[in-house]
C-alpha cells in the first residue's frame, strides 16, 4: 500500500519539547526550517599496495557519523519564542506534517521528523539596523544534535492468521540481529525470529509456544512444550547467547511446585530444558511484564510472592534476591524493568513501587503513585524518570526518581480500562495496550509519554495482553481468543 500523495512543506508545523514526557510547544506560522539531515554511517576505504608501485583501495573500514546539525529561522517578536528559551539540557525538535485540519495541534500529523537533545550552538539576531529598507528582523538559531533521526509515519494495521487450536496468548517477543560487521552474511529484520506463549487447553492438553520465522507473518506451534499439561505460559523472551544461537526463555503460571522457567535453543523444536527457580510452593511468574532480559548475564524475574530472582548464565540457574520480598511486602509483582544491570524497578498489586541501584541485592520501597490500583507495568527512561501504568487505566510518569508522580491523561480513554503492557523504542517513541470493554487498542507515543495516539485499525475484540514493538513504525499486539481464535495483530507503516 503506497500514498504517491505530495507533502508541501506549509503542511509542517514545529514543536519543540524540554524533556521528554514534558509538553510539547508550537513554534507557530512564522517559522523556518529548511533541511533536517540524517547522517548515515560513514566510511573510509582501505588502502593497499597494488603489487606495481601504487595504492589500490580495497574495501571500506566504518567511521564515526556525523552530526545532525540545522538551523530554525523565525520572526523578532516582542514575546519571547519557545525556541529561544532552550538552555544547555537541549531540547527535542518536532517537525510533524499534517494532510488537513488546523496547523499547531501535535497530534494532527501523518508523517514527521523529530531530532532528540538538540542544542542550540549559536543564536543570530539578523536585520537589526538598515539604512533605506524596513526589512521584518529575524532571529535564527543553529542547532547540533547527536545522529539517530527519527522518521515516523502513519501505522495501519493487520492481523495474522494463528492455528486454530491455540487460545490465549499472554506474551509475545522477538529477535533479529542487524549485521552488516566483517564476517556478516545476512542482515535480519529486527523481529526476524518471534516468539507468542499461550495458555493451555483443558488438562491434560500442553500450553503451545508458537514461532514465526518470517517477522510474524506465518506462525506454527512448536513441536516440543516447555511445561506439564495444563500449564499455561505466562512470559517469553528471546536473546542471543552466541552469534549463531537464538535462546527462548519461557515462564510458567502456577501450580503446586516452586516458580519454573524452561528455555529452548532450536525454536522448541526438541525438548526444552526446565529450571526451578526458587524453593517457595506455588511461586510463579504473573505475566508478560514478569521477565525481564538485559542480555545473557543479567535475567531477573519477578513473582506473585512478591520476590525477585536474577540469573547470571543465561537462564541456567537463579539466585532470589530477598531484599525484595521484604521491600514489596510479599505483594504481587507484575513488572520488573531495568535501565542497565544496576538500576531497576518492579511494580505490582496495592500500588507497590520497589527499586534497586545495586542489581538488586537490595531492593526499597519508594513513594506510591497514589492511585491505589495495580500498577500494571513500568518503564525505566533514566534514573529519574520512570513511566508506570495501572491495570484500572491510569498512566503516571516521574522525573525525580520515585519521589513524586505526575498523572498524564492525554490520550483516549485515559483514567478507564485497563493499561496491560508498555514497551519504549527509546526515549520518545513507546507503544502501549489498553483495554475497555473488553476491546484492545493499540497506541503510539512520539513525546516520551506526554501524550499518545490510537493506532487506526488495532483493535483487539477481546483486549491485548502483550505488545513487542521492531521499530519506531512497528509493533506486534498478541491477546486472549475472540471466538475463533487468539489475535495477533501487526501495526505498520506500508
Amino acid at each position: 500500500m503506497s500514498d504517491q500523495t505530495q507533502i508541501l512543506s506549509t503542511a509542517t508545523s514545529l514543536f519543540v519539547q524540554f524533556g521528554a514526557g514534558r509538553p510539547p510547544h508550537w513554534l507557530g506560522t512564522c517559522t523556518t526550517l529548511d533541511e533536517l539531515p540524517d547522517p548515515q554511517q560513514a566510511y573510509d576505504g582501505i588502502p593497499c599496495r597494488d603489487g606495481k608501485g601504487g595504492i589500490t583501495m580495497i574495501g571500506l573500514k566504518p567511521t564515526g557519523q556525523d552530526l545532525i546539525t540545522f538551523t530554525i529561522e523565525l520572526l523578532h517578536q516582542r514575546t519571547r519564542s519557545w525556541l529561544l528559551q532552550a538552555g544547555a539540557c537541549g531540547m527535542n525538535v518536532f517537525a510533524l506534517q499534517r494532510c488537513d485540519g488546523l496547523e499547531g495541534i501535535f497530534s494532527n500529523w501523518i508523517t514527521g521528523q523529530v531530532v532528540q537533545g538538540a542544542k542550540p550552538s549559536n543564536r543570530v539576531v539578523k536585520n537589526v539596523s538598515q539604512r533605506d529598507a524596513a526589512d521584518e528582523m529575524l532571529r535564527s538559531v543553529e542547532c547540533i544534535a547527536l545522529p539517530g533521526l527519527i522518521d515516523l509515519y502513519e501505522m495501519s494495521s493487520g492481523q495474522k492468521a494463528v492455528p486454530p487450536a491455540v487460545i490465549d496468548i499472554n506474551s509475545i517477543h522477538g529477535y533479529g540481529e542487524i549485521a552488516c560487521g566483517f564476517c556478516a552474511e545476512s542482515n535480519e529484520d529486527p523481529c526476524q525470529h518471534m516468539v507468542a506463549a499461550c495458555d493451555s487447553l483443558v488438562a491434560p492438553a500442553f500450553a503451545d509456544m508458537l514461532f514465526s520465522p518470517d517477522g510474524g507473518q506465518t506462525w506454527t506451534p512448536s513441536v516440543a512444550q516447555p511445561f506439564a499439561a495444563g500449564l499455561d505460559v505466562t512470559a517469553v523472551r528471546m536473546f542471543p547467547i552466541s552469534t549463531a544461537l537464538i535462546r527462548t526463555l519461557a515462564a510458567r503460571e502456577t501450580d503446586a511446585g516452586a516458580a519454573q522457567v524452561a528455555w529452548s535453543d532450536d525454536y522448541g523444536a526438541t525438548a526444552w530444558n526446565v529450571v526451578t527457580v526458587g524453593a517457595t510452593p506455588a511461586e510463579f511468574v504473573v505475566g508478560d511484564g514478569a521477565l525481564f532480559v538485559l542480555d545473557q548475564n543479567n535475567i531477573w524475574l519477578c513473582t506473585d510472592q512478591g520476590d525477585v530472582y536474577k540469573s547470571e548464565d543465561k537462564g541456567l540457574t537463579w539466585v532470589e534476591q530477598a531484599t525484595a520480598i521484604v521491600a514489596s511486602g510479599g505483594a504481587v509483582l507484575n513488572c520488573i524493568y531495568f535501565l542497565d544491570e544496576h538500576f531497576g524497578v518492579a511494580v505490582g498489586v496495592g500500588d507497590v513501587v520497589i527499586y534497586t541501584v545495586d542489581g538488586g541485592i537490595n531492593w526499597t520501597t519508594a513513594a506510591v503513585t497514589g492511585s491505589a490500583d495495580a500498577l500494571s507495568a513500568v518503564i525505566v527512561h533514566s534514573r529519574a524518570r520512570w513511566s508506570i501504568t495501572t491495570a484500572t487505566g491510569h498512566y503516571y510518569m516521574t522525573f525525580d526518581g520515585g519521589l513524586t508522580y505526575t498523572q498524564l491523561s492525554n490520550f483516549d480513554g485515559a483514567n478507564t480500562g485497563s493499561i496491560t503492557n508498555l514497551k519504549f523504542m527509546n526515549d520518545l517513541v513507546g507503544f502501549m495496550s489498553h483495554t475497555i470493554a473488553a476491546v484492545g487498542y493499540m497506541l503510539r507515543t512520539i513525546d516520551g509519554g506526554y501524550s499518545w495516539n490510537r493506532i487506526p485499525g488495532t483493535n483487539g475484540p477481546a483486549g491485548f495482553d502483550a505488545i513487542h514493538p521492531c521499530g519506531d513504525n512497528q509493533c506486534f499486539a498478541a491477546g486472549p481468543d475472540d471466538g475463533t481464535m487468539p489475535v495477533i495483530i501487526e501495526a505498520k507503516a506500508w
